[in-house]
């Protein structure tokens, strides 16, 4: 999803981000003393902590490259319960069979409140 690029990824810092009008004040940005002490040094102190207040911190850049598409999951119908009930059974007993660590003494203490 675009939005993951804006805030945590390619589109956050520089170019691209320019380009997609995603741009805030450098005091802003977390991580980056250099532009904060610049961003600090032309303006009081009290104007630069109402742009936090107002705007906040952005977070740091997480991604450098777009973010890939999610998944296509395919369409569930209701209709499989009825065929397999495996579908209806919890995850953890789905699975058990693969790790084979999980006895039925810590399944049923899941179950339990």
């Amino acid at each position: 999803p675009g939005w993951i690029d804006l805030i945590f990824g390619f589109k956050q810092r520089g170019e691209e981000a320019l380009k997609a009008d995603n741009l805030f004040h450098p005091v802003c940005y977390s991580g980056e003393a250099g532009s904060q002490a610049q961003a600090v040094s032309g303006h009081a102190r009290s104007v630069l902590e109402l742009q936090l207040q107002e705007f906040g911190r952005v977070p740091r850049q997480l991604f450098s490259e777009p973010h890939p598409p999610r998944l296509k999951i395919p369409k569930w119908e209701p209709s499989c319960l009825l065929k397999d009930p495996a579908h209806s059974e919890p995850w953890y007993k789905v699975v058990r069979h693969i790790s084979g660590s999980v006895n039925e003494d810590e399944v049923l203490s899941a179950d339990s409140p």
